[in-house]
Order: structure tokens, then sequence, then C-alpha cells
């Protein structure tokens, strides 16, 4: 019998505000402005690339944690990259009500300096 046939599940765990803090934004904040203007320009690698980054996160977190299942790489469209956007923003949205499922609300900032002075502000209180 081959390997592959005899390697064991990972036992996965619940999700949680800590086991899943910070993706959302990491998510965000990696490709979502780079789907549109990927689009905008007619560029399709770039579209490809994002999306399938966005893929492989999900891979990621969801072999440890168990999170519904985000297949998005079969509705890509090297036709279509407004549609390409709409199906990462619908995968994102997806993700946003797993953060809501365990009470977390994502943190927006409106500038750098804005995220900076929060920064420092929570290591201050660490400290």
């Amino acid at each position: 019998m081959a390997d592959e046939y005899l390697q064991v599940p990972k036992k996965k765990v619940l999700p949680s505000a800590e086991n899943l803090r910070g993706t959302y934004e990491e998510m965000y904040s990696n490709w979502k402005n780079k789907m549109t203007e990927a689009a905008g320009g007619d560029d399709v690698y770039s579209s490809f690339m994002n999306l399938l980054s966005l893929q492989w996160m999900f891979y990621e977190i969801a072999e440890y944690i168990a999170v519904d299942g985000f297949e998005i790489m079969d509705k890509f469209s090297p036709k279509n990259l407004e549609g390409n956007v709409d199906v990462f923003n619908q995968a994102l949205n997806k993700y946003h009500a797993e953060y809501e499922k365990v009470g977390i609300c994502p943190r927006h900032f409106e500038s750098m300096t804005e995220f900076i002075e929060s920064c420092s502000r929570e290591i201050s209180e660490e400290i």
C-alpha cells in the first residue's frame, strides 16, 4: 500500500480568537487592493498570483484549524479579472464570518500613522 494511504489526518483545533487573530487583516492588506489593481490594469498574472496566494493561506489555516472550506481557484478566470475580484471579495467575506463566529472584529486603520501609534501603545502596555 502506498504511503499516502497510510497517513493519519491531523487533528484540527477549533477556531478561536487566539488562533485566527490577524489572519483576516493579513489577507486584506496583502491582496485586496492588488486584486482591484490587477483587474484595472488587465494584469492576468497578478490576478492569478494574488488569488492563488489567498488560496494557499486558506489551505495553511485549514490544515490546523477546523474552518469551513475555501476553494476559490476553480473560479479563476483569465478572461474576467473583475470577476476574480468578486471571487476574492466573496471569499474574504466568508472568512470574515469565521472571524465573527469567534468574536473578532477586524481592525481598520485610516493611515500608517494611526497603525504605528496603535502598535506602539500595545507594546508599551505589554512592557
